[in-house]
């Protein structure tokens, strides 16, 4: 029998109620909480354990990257495989610079070296949904050019847009490895 996740539905109440924040605010976090639903589906399909962070959830750890990421989830499959992943997610319109820097950040943090010393698990998967292809087709540019350049960049990055995950959800054929 499968189990449902379990929702808090005060919590629920009071942010459907939030009138403080920005339409583009709350779309990026209903959009989050799309994600954890298609994961918590994909986990029970699989009969995998998702453990699912928000950055909120991530905010009292100081070994995380800065800014943090909008997720940290992982993925323990049934067969004993752990997989971890940080999740970012890029609004439409958003600066290059800005792009390039919140890049900068996990290539620094990857070469610190701090995740693995601090939590002695490997690094996780990266994940980037862009918001269209333009975006994807520039980020898969850059970060294969920056690879490249510093043969010790060795994070996994994975690409895609928001409107395929809207449409197909987050399994893997949604997501394009750099190339």
């Amino acid at each position: 029998m499968r189990k449902e996740p379990e929702i808090n539905q005060a919590l629920l109440n009071r942010i459907y109620r939030e009138n403080l924040r920005s339409r583009k605010f709350i779309n990026h976090c209903l959009f989050l909480a799309d994600i954890y639903f298609h994961l918590v589906k994909l986990c029970l399909e699989d009969k995998a354990e998702l453990q699912f962070f928000h950055r909120t959830d991530l905010a009292k750890h100081d070994y995380l990257p800065e800014p943090l990421p909008d997720l940290y989830f992982v993925i323990k499959e049934p067969q004993g495989e752990t997989k971890r992943y940080f999740l970012e997610m890029f609004v439409r319109k958003t600066p290059r610079y800005a792009l390039r820097h919140r890049l900068f950040r996990f290539f620094n943090y990857y070469q610190s070296n701090f995740w693995e010393k601090t939590t002695r698990h490997p690094f996780p998967t990266i994940l980037l949904v862009c918001s269209d292809r333009y975006m994807q087709a520039y980020l898969n540019k850059f970060i294969r050019e920056t690879q490249e350049d510093e043969e010790n960049y060795e994070i996994q990055f994975f690409l895609t847009t928001a409107g395929k995950i809207k449409k197909e959800g987050v399994g893997k054929k949604v997501w394009q490895a750099i190339i």
